[in-house]
């Protein structure tokens, strides 16, 4: 669990370092090796010092364009959004 919560429940950069580090440190570390890290355009991903934080945890970065979430991201469409509406 995050100790993080920003008002109104939306993610915001402090809450992407903190799931950088805590979670993908962890996980992405594990082979000790480069990793790749595919993710949307948001606004938080992109800030200078999240990519400082990749950068540092030895992580490349995907971004996938705006507007091609339908195209490129099945499980957001085909089950997040689904879920999200009920």
């Amino acid at each position: 669990m995050f100790a993080l919560k920003p008002k109104g429940g939306w993610t915001n950069q402090l809450v992407v370092k903190e799931w950088l580090n805590t979670v993908w440190s962890k996980v992405g570390g594990l082979l000790q090796k480069r990793n790749l890290l595919v993710w949307d355009s948001f606004r938080a991903y992109l800030c200078d010092n999240v990519k400082q934080v990749l950068k540092n945890s030895r992580t490349d970065v995907a971004v996938i364009p705006g507007r091609m979430t339908g195209l490129l991201q099945p499980l957001d469409v085909g089950v997040n959004k689904p879920f999200k509406d009920n």
